[in-house]
């Protein structure tokens, strides 16, 4: 499969990887940092199952001993950016210039740390609306401790001090972040030679919500989902990983600071399934469960958004035909936009496999059949397929069908 996607790596010794959209076409890139000085690699997804290798051309081909990398948007320009450990020669910090490139910029903003470092995150410590930098340190000279940047907000870092986490001197490698505490603000776990230590955070008097995303179309966990928030003048985005750092894994519930703001404006998530859910005036200081394809917005939804149903189909599983029944709403309030309609048929990588449904419909009931063929007519493999229903630019459902042989 490595081969055949483009992405076979069997020269190299990669000791960290992460999956992030990089230029915002929404699939999933591949970052992997090397070891012993090898250069790094930057796998550009084309969107159709293969990869191309565009490392030189991003400015991302770092020649490191790398240890981890943390991923997130320090500067708020809407495009995602790479710190990747190293040993004593420094850290590098590639910001991404939103035209496909990189520039590295560690030792320009101070973060480079020059001692031997495992495991970093980007997280809102301060919960301010932007991206702080936590890193663990395991050595190097003349002493060593685990480092908290503190970010200014205009594109500039502070080294902070007197938290306690520079009288840290354990020699440090993975590290993971997670409120435990459930009071709004994130706290560390660093893993140590010595026994792990848990840093609580004191808090302060910034707001924030949480997110907890269940993907149907999508993975169950959001891994991949892009999360723009709107509120109190700011706009950023924050994305769900999995397995960032050096050999840890944050909290799969997202804490999002949000300053001052008593309510959020609102808040996109685009699914990697191409499905996207709204919420609108989001208050702070509460935990938010998302359900792909199931969300209008917080409170009560219009009546036109409860008239929008799309059921089970059926049988399931099914061979070789099956029936998918859905309701278009009959009015709308609040400028909901209805109308156009589109039934898809999606496999398990997110790629389309059929469109049932691509026109204007009339408000009412609606029944149709899926022969398990795709567009060419040709019998698709047994296995787990999911159909997505969207009326206008609002509406959207997602359920899952198994298709047996």
């Amino acid at each position: 499969m490595a081969a055949r996607a483009g992405v076979n790596d069997s020269t190299h010794h990669p000791l960290a990887v992460a999956t992030f959209d990089y230029n915002n076409d929404g699939w999933q890139d591949i970052y992997l940092a090397h070891d012993k000085v090898e250069g790094n690699i930057l796998f550009r997804n084309n969107g159709d199952g293969t990869f191309t290798d565009v490392s030189a051309a991003a400015h991302a081909d770092l020649h490191f001993n790398c240890m981890g990398i943390a991923v997130g948007d320090y500067d708020n320009n809407g495009y995602l950016d790479l710190y990747v450990t190293n040993t004593a020669e420094g850290n590098g910090l590639l910001r991404n210039n939103g035209d496909g490139t990189f520039t590295e910029l560690a030792d320009s903003l101070g973060l480079a740390v020059n001692r031997v470092c495992w495991g970093a995150n980007f997280f809102d410590v301060d919960n301010d609306g932007d991206l702080d930098l936590f890193v663990s340190v395991s050595g190097g000279p003349p002493d060593r401790y685990n480092v908290l940047f503190q970010n200014n907000g205009d594109g500039t870092f502070t080294r902070t001090s007197g938290n306690g986490l520079d009288a840290d001197t354990s020699a440090s490698f993975g590290n993971a972040i997670g409120d435990f505490n459930n009071d709004g603000y994130p706290d560390i776990a660093v893993l140590n030679t010595t026994p792990f230590t848990l840093w609580e955070n004191s808090g302060g008097m910034n707001r924030w919500f949480k997110l907890e995303l269940q993907g149907t179309a999508s993975n169950r966990e959001g891994v991949g989902s892009r999360i723009e928030v709107f509120a109190g003048g700011q706009h950023f985005i924050r994305t769900v990983h999995c397995g960032l750092s050096y050999l840890s894994q944050n909290s799969m519930v997202e804490t999002i600071g949000v300053g001052s703001a008593a309510v959020v404006d609102s808040v996109i998530i685009h699914w990697p399934s191409g499905i996207r859910d709204v919420l609108r005036q989001v208050p702070t200081h509460h935990q938010i469960q998302v359900v792909e394809g199931q969300t209008l917005g917080i409170g009560d939804a219009p009546p036109a958004s409860r008239e929008f149903v799309l059921e089970q189909n059926y049988p399931n599983p099914f061979n070789p035909t099956t029936n998918l029944r859905f309701r278009i709403p009959r009015f709308h309030r609040g400028g909901l936009d209805f109308g156009f309609v589109r039934l898809e048929i999606y496999d398990v990588s997110g790629k389309i496999i059929r469109t049932l449904v691509s026109e204007r419909l009339a408000p009412g009931n609606y029944e149709v059949q899926w022969d398990g063929t795709d567009e060419a007519g040709r019998e698709v493999p047994a296995g787990i397929y999911f159909y997505r229903l969207k009326v206008g630019n609002n509406l959207s459902r997602a359920r899952k069908m198994v298709l047996l042989k």
